[in-house]
């Protein structure tokens, strides 16, 4: 282990791995990790245990049990595709179950741009940071996949070019006639693509639209690979969607969501992959339809008039009836996490008595799938505004919703756990959001007294206590309040449980049963002059002063090489990422003291979740 220590931006000493990829993988990769980084981890723990590698693959995109990292997710399944195909294509029907029915045709994005999109926008799916355009021509304007589309289509007119210019110059050496039209076409057309004409002049959308599907079956008809995944995700709509359209036809209260997310025509998926048409015609052919299926208006009005809209209708999707002003139609039960987190003002300003009269008659609502840092984040915007009481209070019951749900699947409450909140400079953004929450939802899960104390630390640890009874706005405020510095010093933490136990004359059995450390795990050094990491000094520490360390879980809040300990280390584990879930996997551990890292990923992977899961190549 000694040539496996570096230093930690603040020096303290740590490890850069835990000695076993799969751990690596399982605990490095969290939503700012890079995506060579990504990669170059996912090699190694595949090359360690591919089947694991692709359960911890599965954890990685679950938004309902594991970490709900979206971006990553498409990196590996990216990497499926160019290293083991046979493998992406047997789990093609398993991995959807984990994120929603749109992964599929992100997945089909990504590989024909080679480009893995950040941000999901309100309409297309994707959002981007465009060029200003002037105001007349805004509807206009090229999204990134355009661009990509033009270059992609200017490079193979370049190669046309250059081999038809080859065969002129052979042709002119050995005296035959060249085709000089089709040259001087090629001309025009390459010139015609190097200029901006299609964001400015709206004849040219036909002819962008012309590009963008030329681009897809050049890739589709020259790439055996690509077209078989293409082929396997119309067959998994298609199928999805008859079966979906067989229950409502009886009337059968629980279907799939795959009608809200089949792709809608002419919208964005369908734009690039042309993709509703070829559903379409699958499910007109496993239906035993007599439609013509050479008549795309035939094809298209069949699958939105006799299958998107009356499916959305039926699963009361609430944008069905946002888009056509039906407010009233709208039924609040089935308003997704998200959704009613992103459109509640709208709901508030269209709907408002109704809307008031639904969170009356609810203790909690939707927000199960949601992460504590997105809640902090809502909460700290409607602390520095005028927010309407109603947004608060979908607030606070998204907030229950997801304790609750927490609660639920880890099977009950922790019995003396103690939350620690790294508020030191380097938390600053995101990290310290998710650590407030993850801190407070700690606090939750805890059994008395311990729902109402945390430590917060920096240069100066303190204990902090919070009244279980205040609302979530009034829990970050008080975390917020709290003074910090740049400097991250977990040894002094140590020092100051032990402080309170010397006072107290406790016994081991009456310390913590487990620390949560949420961090990210740049922790300056120990002790002067010591290669002890800050796990080996604590229990240095602890045993200086006649108690046992408790165990420990550290939290890894922001994409550093920082590994405190080791895969084999007793009494520890390692969790990283915003997600609240994993808390259920410390609800569900029997025994801390004998928990390891290795462990601790293993109670992640072996969840019969993902026991289908196979290894073809």
């Amino acid at each position: 282990m000694a040539n496996n220590r570096i230093l930690t931006d603040n020096k303290g000493p740590t490890l850069s791995t835990a000695g076993d990829p799969r751990v690596d993988f399982f605990y490095h990769v969290i939503e700012d990790t890079e995506k060579e980084r990504t990669v170059s981890l996912l090699k190694k723990s595949w090359k360690c245990h591919p089947l694991d590698t692709l359960k911890l693959t599965a954890y990685l995109r679950d938004c309902r049990n594991g970490k709900g990292i979206k971006n990553h997710y498409q990196m590996c399944t990216q990497f499926l595709f160019e290293q083991h195909f046979e493998t992406l294509m047997a789990n093609m029907d398993q991995l959807v179950a984990f994120g929603y029915w749109k992964d599929p045709l992100v997945i089909l994005m990504t590989l024909l741009f080679d480009y893995i999109p950040d941000h999901l926008s309100k309409d297309d799916g994707f959002k981007f940071n465009r060029d200003r355009p002037p105001k007349e021509a805004k509807k206009n304007v090229l999204s990134k996949y355009d661009r990509l589309v033009l270059r992609g289509l200017r490079k193979q007119r370049q190669k046309a070019k250059k081999e038809m210019k080859s065969k002129a110059k052979k042709a002119k050496i050995e005296g035959m006639d060249c085709d000089s039209q089709a040259m001087e076409t090629m001309e025009s057309e390459d010139i015609e693509m190097t200029q901006d004409v299609y964001q400015t002049v709206p004849t040219r959308f036909e002819a962008l639209q012309l590009s963008r599907k030329e681009f897809f079956q050049i890739r589709y008809k020259s790439d055996l690979k690509y077209r078989r995944l293409y082929d396997k995700v119309v067959d998994m709509f298609a199928n999805q969607l008859v079966t979906d359209l067989e229950k409502m036809s009886k009337n059968v209260k629980s279907i799939s969501l795959v009608g809200k997310w089949a792709p809608s025509s002419g919208h964005h998926f369908d734009k690039y992959l042309s993709i509703s048409q070829s559903i379409a015609k699958h499910m007109l052919g496993l239906m035993k339809r007599n439609e013509p299926i050479g008549d795309p208006k035939v094809v298209t009005n069949f699958f939105i008039k006799e299958v998107c809209t009356p499916l959305r209708r039926y699963l009361l999707i609430p944008e069905v009836f946002m888009a056509s002003n039906k407010w009233m139609d709208i039924d609040y039960n089935r308003v997704a996490s998200k959704c009613m987190q992103k459109n509640k003002s709208v709901f508030i300003k269209h709907d408002k008595q109704r809307f008031e009269e639904f969170l009356a008659s609810k203790t909690t609502i939707s927000g199960a799938v949601l992460k504590p840092v997105e809640l902090v984040d809502r909460a700290e915007t409607l602390m520095d505004s005028e927010a309407d009481k109603l947004e608060i209070e979908v607030l606070e019951k998204q907030w229950l919703s997801l304790c609750e749900d927490i609660k639920k699947k880890g099977g009950g409450l922790l019995d003396n756990a103690l939350a620690v909140c790294d508020v030191s400079g380097s938390m600053y953004g995101t990290p310290m959001s998710a650590a407030v929450g993850l801190t407070i939802l700690t606090m939750y899960l805890s059994q008395e007294p311990w729902n109402q104390l945390c430590i917060t630390f920096h240069e100066n640890p303190t204990f902090h206590i919070l009244d279980p009874t205040l609302s979530l706005i009034e829990k970050i405020r008080s975390i917020k309040q709290i003074d910090w510095s740049e400097t991250t010093y977990l040894n002094r933490v140590f020092d100051l449980i032990l402080k309170k136990a010397v006072e107290q004359r406790l016994r081991n059995d009456q310390l913590p049963k487990v620390l949560l450390v949420f961090s990210d795990m740049a922790f300056g050094v120990a002790f002067p002059d010591t290669t002890l990491t800050n796990f080996e000094a604590a229990r240095v520490q602890f045993e200086a002063k006649g108690y046992t360390l408790p165990p420990i879980v550290f939290w890894n809040l922001r994409a550093t090489a920082n590994t405190p300990v080791d895969v084999n280390d007793m009494g520890v584990a390692l969790l990283s990422g915003y997600s609240g879930h994993l808390l259920s996997l410390i609800l569900k551990t029997e025994d801390f003291k004998t928990m390891t890292p290795y462990s601790m990923m293993r109670s992640a992977i072996d969840n019969k979740r993902y026991s289908e899961l196979k290894i073809i190549d």
